[in-house]
Formats: structure tokens, C-alpha cells, sequence
């Protein structure tokens, strides 16, 4: 049974359909890490990623684990994903710009071949070939990178946009963005939004409601699964910058342990691993109780 499940996950996908289906993919244009920070920084803009946790979702097959489908949080994401305001930046993975999979290691590669190849149908109707997509992965730089070397400089980027500003974080609990490491050092203000880890749509009024309160020169750093998408775009919408900075503190992380594979990080929710999910409070978390303003339940 577990060679045939693994031949249907791996091998059915990237050695029978994959050929076949990489001819009629549509040739997109996704942003590299660098180019998508870049342009954020030069122009300002909120941006939100859609990873293939959304997709699922869009595509009506299911999402994380942490977050129930709903036809409501369905037609939220599509809102996103054909969203046309210029001051959102809409990011999509950079392996769907197919020539750009060969920066990725062997298991993200496959794993973005069988998602390209389960939702082809879906992908290939609504992808646009006239737009310049930002990419996903300028949040996870580092471990499922073939290059790691890369991953320095896109860190660097982030806290330059960082530096300086005024941040309220919208967090899930114990995602705990930015605590115990320097990613957030030149920040002039931390404040935080603490929302529900599982299920954060299903309060996402009272989140957003929460948002409101946020001073208009503030940057709005969102670390909230599927419920970020449609709360970034409400909060540009309002004259907010909001960022889609999912994946992003892990993968700092995992980099300054030099770590070669996906591996639980001591006080903080990692939602792809099963011990991830068991969080203690192993780390001193006095400062990041001090810059909570509200907690959602």
C-alpha cells in the first residue's frame, strides 16, 4: 500500500501527467523574491500571497488543516485573486512560471508539479497572462531552496522595509512573528493583534474590526493563513500598507540554525510538522505580551 501511495502522489504526477500537462500551462510571469521586495518597497504596496492552501480552496478540494472551507471564505479568496487594484501586489507560487522550478529543490519540485497538475483546469482558466505576479515564496527563501545562499539578502530585504516603521502585526496565537530573533530589530514600534490560530476566518469581522483601530502610517504585517488574503485587501482598500508575511519567521528561523529540513522551532506554531503544532512556552515571551493591544478568541 505505501508504494502505491507513493507512486499516485509522486510518480503518477511528475512522470505520467506532468510531461503532458507542462505543454498547455499557461506562460505566466512571476517576480523573483528579490524583484517582488523590490517593487514592494518602491512603490508601497500591500501584497498578498496565495499559496496552494488558497488554490484548494478556490478550487473547492480543501485547505489547511487549521482552517475550515466555507463558500463565504470561497468567494472572499476569489475576490482576491481577481482583484485588479494597483496598490495590491498579488503573489502566486514562482514554480508556476515554469521555468523558474529548477531553483527549487527535488521534493518542492514535485510537490509543486502534482499541484500544478491536480488543479491544471482551475490554474489554466484563471491565471493571467497579462499581469506581473509577485511570488509566494519570497516568504519561505531558504529550505526548500536549491541555492540557500540566496536566502541571506532576501531576509536583509525584508527588514529593510521594516526599518523604521511603525509595525501591528496580525498574528494566529502562538505564531509569535519576529520573538526571539532580529528580524523585526529595526522596527521603531512592534504592537500586535493576536487572533485565533485555527479557524481565523470563521472571527474575521472582529479581526478586522481589531485592524481598524491601527494608526494609517502603520505597516501591517499578516501572519494569518487563508483569513490574511481577504483582510489585506479590505485594509488597502482603507489606505493601509499591509503585508502577507506568511512562513516568513520560521524560515528565519530554520536559517539561523543552518537547519537542512523542516524542523519544530522551540515556542512557536509550525503547522507543517506534527510536533510543530505541540507549542510550549520555551522562549521569554514578557516583551511580546506587552506589545499585544488585542487578543480575538
Amino acid at each position: 500500500m505505501g508504494f502505491l501511495h507513493k507512486f499516485k502522489k509522486i510518480y503518477f504526477w511528475v512522470y505520467l501527467v506532468w510531461p503532458i500537462i507542462k505543454n498547455f500551462f499557461p506562460k505566466i510571469k512571476v517576480l523573483s523574491s528579490i524583484e517582488t521586495l523590490e517593487k514592494i518597497r518602491k512603490t508601497n504596496c500591500s501584497c498578498v500571497r496565495l499559496g496552494d492552501g488558497e488554490f484548494g480552496i478556490l478550487k473547492g478540494v480543501g485547505g489547511p488543516g487549521y482552517q475550515k472551507m466555507s463558500v463565504h471564505l470561497r468567494k472572499a479568496l476569489l475576490e482576491v485573486l481577481t482583484n485588479t487594484d494597483q496598490n495590491v501586489l498579488l503573489c502566486v507560487p514562482e514554480p508556476f512560471d515554469i521555468e523558474k522550478m529548477t531553483a527549487y529543490t527535488k521534493r518542492a519540485r514535485y510537490h509543486w508539479i502534482a499541484i500544478i497538475c491536480k488543479f491544471f483546469p482551475y490554474l489554466r482558466q484563471n491565471l493571467r497572462q497579462d499581469y506581473e505576479y509577485g511570488n509566494t515564496q519570497m516568504t519561505r527563501p531558504y529550505i526548500d531552496q536549491h541555492e540557500k545562499s540566496i536566502a541571506g539578502q532576501i531576509f536583509n530585504d525584508f527588514k529593510k522595509i521594516f526599518f523604521a516603521r511603525d509595525i501591528v502585526i496580525v498574528e494566529g496565537e502562538k505564531t509569535r512573528f519576529g520573538v526571539g530573533n532580529d528580524l523585526l530589530s529595526g522596527a521603531k514600534t512592534i504592537r500586535r493583534i493576536e487572533a485565533p490560530a485555527k479557524n481565523a476566518f470563521e472571527k474575521y469581522d472582529l479581526i478586522l474590526q481589531a485592524s481598524n483601530k491601527i494608526p494609517k502610517d502603520a505597516l501591517i504585517l499578516v501572519a494569518l493563513g487563508p483569513a490574511a488574503k481577504p483582510l489585506i485587501l479590505d485594509l488597502s482598500r482603507k489606505g493601509y500598507q499591509a503585508l502577507d508575511v506568511g512562513h516568513l519567521d520560521i524560515e528565519y528561523e530554520w536559517f539561523l540554525r543552518g537547519a537542512t529540513k523542516k524542523i519544530p522551532i522551540p515556542g512557536k506554531y509550525v503547522n507543517e510538522l506534527k510536533k510543530g503544532r505541540e507549542v510550549r512556552d520555551e522562549i521569554n515571551l514578557s516583551q511580546y505580551n506587552v506589545e499585544i493591544m488585542e487578543r480575538i478568541e
